[in-house]
């Protein structure tokens, strides 16, 4: 540029000069970029205070606004548009969740499929299986039956206290287990006991206990919904029939014929004794899905079966059969589980039924 200024006076004249820089406030932020332009050598310092105090009077003030006016002009419509697009995409995803979720509510998916339940449901599922019944004997066996010491106090006909004591009634246990209802009664009273079960394995039990007498009981295997009880029992010769947690377990097609096999060998004076699981108790409410076969019947893990009584159906059963009901009501205990430390509300169904006379 030397050399072209010796042949030419006027070089400089006609230069101009620019430059850009990035100017920093107190090395926190970028504040704007600045161009200087000027035809002589321009020497400018440009200074701006960062979050200054309040101008003490409005001429400074004024002198700042002016100063500032034109980066307050472009941030304040860049702000604008800035708001403006977020607004409009807020109303936007607004739209879009009202329109899906008015879609789904009209429209809403099925639910989903209730797990198959297991395979040993599509054996015999609506009738008793009896190998699930020895098998449900064999595993639970003596050690989890506990003998029932409140018959006595809450069916006062097994008290047999208005009878002589030379006359010894007959009852007959359906369902006898392994024992459990009949050894204490044969210990507390005078009574003759017919006894019956449906598992062989059961029946085995009993007979091998200690406490089983044959000039007190006699016990035998029997179907109730097919056998006929007289083959083991006279006819009209038994003045009580107990059926304690045994018709639940009858599928409610033959609940009817099985009454009626036991009305054979009642007297005609005779009553029949029921205690059994009510309508929307807890071990009801408890069952998971896929264990329901009907109304009010269910299907234990173990392939036994449950109907869950109300006592309107349970009183027209009984009058169908023959009988007469003498009272027939709900009867509501708490189990505790003091070492889980929860309390079970348990709803039963309990009555007492007369031999209807034709």
């Amino acid at each position: 540029m030397l050399e072209m200024e010796e042949g030419d006076e006027t070089l400089f004249s006609r230069l101009v000069f620019s430059d850009e820089a990035n100017c920093h406030l107190r090395g926190t932020v970028n504040r704007h970029n600045v161009r200087i332009w000027g035809t002589e050598h321009p020497h400018e310092t440009v200074e701006h205070e960062r979050d200054s105090p309040k101008p003490e009077d409005d001429h400074q003030f004024l002198r700042f606004s002016h100063h500032c006016q034109p980066f307050q002009k472009r941030d304040s419509v860049f702000c604008l548009f800035f708001h403006l697009y977020f607004v409009l995409f807020d109303v936007l995803l607004s739209f879009l969740f009202c329109s899906f979720s008015s879609l789904f509510l009209l429209n809403p998916p099925p639910p989903p499929p209730l797990p198959p339940p297991p395979q040993f449901y599509f054996s015999q599922t609506l009738s008793i299986d009896i190998k699930e019944w020895e098998n449900h004997v064999n595993q639970l066996m003596t050690f989890f039956f506990k003998d029932r010491h409140w018959t006595t106090r809450e069916f006062h006909d097994l008290l047999n206290e208005k009878e002589p004591q030379n006359i010894q009634k007959k009852v007959f246990e359906v369902g006898c287990g392994v024992g459990n209802f009949l050894f204490p009664l044969i210990e507390e009273t005078n009574l003759f006991f017919y006894a019956c079960d449906f598992s062989k394995r059961a029946v085995d039990f009993v007979k091998e206990n200690e406490k089983y007498d044959d000039s007190r009981c006699k016990v035998f295997v029997c179907d109730i919904t097919q056998d006929d009880p007289t083959e083991n029992i006279p006819s009209h010769s038994v003045d009580i029939v107990t059926l304690i947690f045994v018709l639940s377990a009858i599928h409610p097609d033959k609940m009817l014929i099985a009454l009626k096999n036991l009305k054979k060998v009642l007297k005609a004076d005779g009553c029949l004794l029921i205690r059994d699981y009510g309508l929307y108790d807890y071990a009801m409410l408890r069952f998971a899905p896929g264990h329901k076969l009907a109304d009010h019947f269910y299907v234990r893990q173990d392939g036994t079966r449950a109907y869950y009584f109300s006592t309107e159906f349970l009183s027209v059963l009984m009058q169908n059969a023959g009988f007469q009901v003498c009272h027939l009501n709900y009867v509501k205990r708490d189990t505790i589980n003091k070492k889980e430390g929860i309390c079970v509300p348990r709803i039963f169904v309990q009555g007492k039924c007369l031999v209807k006379n034709s």
